[in-house]
This record gives structure tokens, C-alpha cells and sequence, in this order.
């Protein structure tokens, strides 16, 4: 097999694997957490959308990289400023879900980098360094896992159209 089988292969894997974790996601959020209302759920989510929205943009990348368009690289910040650069602005994605992706990764980054996480009143509030909590909350995932599902719909749809 050559290389472009191996990417198509990455390419098809990461796409499908962003699928069953949106699916779940979406499972968690609506229909797991308004019944068992732990944070776990809610931080379980989090991590959750972060992976399929890597795996989204992997996914275009690697299509990307497929058709010569763009170069791939090791480091995943430069493979997010080439996702940016060119992807974005090439397919037309939306600043507004561009800026809730990228706000997803921070979260993402504060949920590990927290020392503590407790919940209050629905909200989960992160301890990182510094004095000011970072709470997130139901309505914000919310808002995250429309901005990935715009993003997967949006891959999906680039992809479909490609082929046809």
C-alpha cells in the first residue's frame, strides 16, 4: 500500500472514530447528565468533544494532505495554525464555531492542568493557577458540541461533495 492508501486509511479512521464520539457526547449531555446531574459526566463530555474536534481536524488535514494542499507536521499547534490559515478560510467555517473550537482546547487544557474542580449551583469551577475560578457549565458544552457537530457536518459535507 502506498502512501496514499495510508492516509486515506487515517483519514476515513479519524472520521469515523470523531462520529462515535460525537454520537456519544451528545448521548452524555442530553440524556445522561439531566438524569445523574454528576460533574463527571459534564468533564467526561469536555474531553470528549476536545478528542472528536481533533479528530474532525486531523481528518481534514490528512484529506488536505491527500490532495497536496497542505504539509503536515508533528506538532499539533502548527497543524492547528495550518487548519486555521488555510482549511477555514478555503471551506468557509465560521469564526464564531472556529473561536468555540479553539475555545473547547482551552477548557480542555484548564480541566487538566486544574488542581481542583467542584460543582455549584450546575456549574463546574476549575481551580488553575491563579485566584479567579474557570467555570464552565451545562449551556456552554452546549454551545461547544453545536460548534464540533458544525464542524464534523461541515468536514462530512466538504468530503461528500469532493466525491461526488
Amino acid at each position: 500500500m502506498g502512501w496514499k492508501g495510508r492516509v486515506m486509511q487515517k483519514f476515513i479512521k479519524n472520521f469515523t472514530e470523531a462520529e462515535s464520539l460525537l454520537h456519544g457526547v451528545d448521548h452524555l449531555i442530553y440524556v445522561s447528565f439531566p438524569m445523574i446531574k454528576d460533574k463527571r459526566i459534564l468533564l467526561t463530555s469536555l474531553e470528549k468533544l476536545r478528542n472528536c474536534a481533533v479528530k474532525c481536524i486531523n481528518s481534514l488535514l490528512q484529506y488536505e494532505y491527500l490532495h497536496r494542499r497542505v504539509k503536515l507536521y508533528k506538532d499539533p499547534h502548527l497543524n492547528m495554525k495550518t487548519f486555521e490559515s488555510k482549511c477555514a478560510r478555503r471551506y468557509g467555517f465560521s469564526e464564531t464555531d472556529l473561536n468555540s473550537i479553539k475555545e473547547l482546547f482551552k477548557f480542555y487544557n484548564f480541566h487538566k492542568k486544574s488542581s481542583m474542580e467542584f460543582m455549584k449551583n450546575g456549574d463546574i469551577f476549575m481551580l488553575v493557577n491563579g485566584p479567579t475560578p474557570i467555570r464552565v457549565n451545562l449551556e456552554k458544552i452546549k454551545i461547544l458540541l453545536n460548534a464540533t457537530k458544525n464542524l464534523f457536518n461541515k468536514i462530512r459535507h466538504i468530503i461528500i461533495e469532493k466525491r461526488s
